[in-house]
């Protein structure tokens, strides 16, 4: 058994994050807990959160290079069946329409309000209601978070023309399909976003 799930982590990249339901064809729950963290305490896989391993990447100079946060905390959520969106900061850098960076992990979920410490980092994740998560995990899905970023005052015709050349057919299906989800003011901008491309 052990080695049917060393053979499997060997099949996956680098910076692959799992936890033990990855592994539930090869024996129970509770044994595949324990085998991980024996594999784990050989460096193969590092531990990033509770019952959250990954593979990590190794720099000659720096050493581990654990995952990315979001997708340790992606793979948090779908463990405990979650959903959860990156805030409208990050959102909104990730799309390229702010050069800044935000210095905290925040995120918004359907689940609890709670911190989580991820590779010794502080994670915040923020319950909000289900109108704020539209569109999860799809790029029209975080065009809608980061506008919340920018509010009804500071949307401008820069940022709607960076809108307009980064949506394709589907984004467009989508942020008409969620516009009525979303505020007032940002049903405006869509429909500026969408019309005519």
């Amino acid at each position: 058994m052990t080695s049917a799930i060393l053979n499997k982590i060997d099949q996956q990249p680098i910076g692959w994050v799992f936890n033990a339901t990855d592994f539930l064809s090869f024996a129970k729950r509770n044994t595949i807990d324990q085998t991980l963290s024996r594999i784990a305490k050989t460096n193969k896989i590092i531990k990033v959160a509770t019952g959250l391993y990954c593979i990590p990447d190794r720099h000659p100079l720096i050493g581990e290079i654990p995952a990315k946060i979001d997708d340790i905390v992606q793979v948090y959520a779908k463990k405990h069946g979650y959903q959860v969106q990156v805030s409208p900061a990050k959102a909104a850098n990730l799309l390229g329409l702010s050069q800044q960076v935000p210095s905290k992990y925040f995120y918004i979920t359907n689940a609890p309000s709670r911190k989580l410490e991820v590779n010794g980092i502080e994670v915040n994740l923020t319950h909000v209601c289900p109108k704020k998560l539209v569109g999860v995990g799809t790029k029209a899905g975080l065009i809608i978070q980061a506008l919340y970023s920018f509010g009804k005052d500071r949307v401008n015709d820069e940022t709607i023309d960076k809108l307009k050349n980064m949506v394709d057919s589907t984004d467009i299906k989508n942020l008409k399909t969620w516009m009525d989800l979303t505020p007032y003011w940002m049903q405006s901008v869509i429909k500026e976003v969408v019309a005519d491309v």
